[in-house]
């Protein structure tokens, strides 16, 4: 038989090891949870960068195009294919990975505009490559027509640009403690 004063003395041991051992997981899951938020803040800021300037060199490409006769423009395009698909290439890049990422509802307004944009936008580097690719005035006058038809809705306030600049804003506000009142929640991106 168990001696009641020995299995007495265990209980506020073992309560005692439950204790230390809930502080300790609970700890680590804090820790792991602002680890895995800041990667997920690192990741969107370096899209978000990598599509800006990727966005920005497209345009000058397709500028660089437009302003120019048939054949200077078809010389210009030869000349800068790679350099003119890399950028568009990464830009697709930073539409999927914006696209595809399910933050937090705090800035489901947010996500939803952007989805609802990057169709536009696709249209618009889709149009862009077709210009990169042409190999004929038919084939670059086709692609210039496109891109001025999908830069309309790539330039409308609620183009993928804007939508996405206003998404970087609002992830700003949720993290940075200048914007943050002392009774917002902690902002956390599992």
């Amino acid at each position: 038989m168990d001696n009641p004063v020995k299995s007495k003395k265990r209980k506020p041991i073992i309560m005692g090891f439950v204790i230390v051992f809930l502080f300790v997981a609970g700890t680590v899951l804090a820790l792991l949870a602002v680890y895995i938020t800041h990667n997920h803040i690192d990741e969107t800021k370096r899209y978000n960068s990598q599509y800006k300037s990727a966005d920005n060199a497209v345009m000058l490409h397709l500028a660089a195009v437009m302003d120019v006769t048939s054949s200077a423009a078809l010389n210009y395009v030869a000349e800068n294919r790679n350099d003119a698909l890399k950028y568009i290439e990464q830009s697709r890049e930073a539409v999927d990975y914006f696209a595809g990422i399910n933050p937090p509802r705090r800035l489901s307004s947010e996500i939803y505009a952007i989805k609802k944009a990057e169709d536009s936008e696709r249209a618009y580097l889709n149009a862009a490559e077709k210009v990169f690719r042409a190999e004929t005035e038919s084939q670059l006058e086709d692609g210039l027509s496109a891109v001025k038809q999908s830069g309309i809705a790539k330039s409308s306030s609620n183009g993928f640009s804007n939508t996405v600049a206003g998404f970087m804003e609002r992830l700003e506000q949720l993290t940075s403690s200048k914007y943050r009142d002392e009774d917002d929640a902690v902002f956390v991106w599992l």
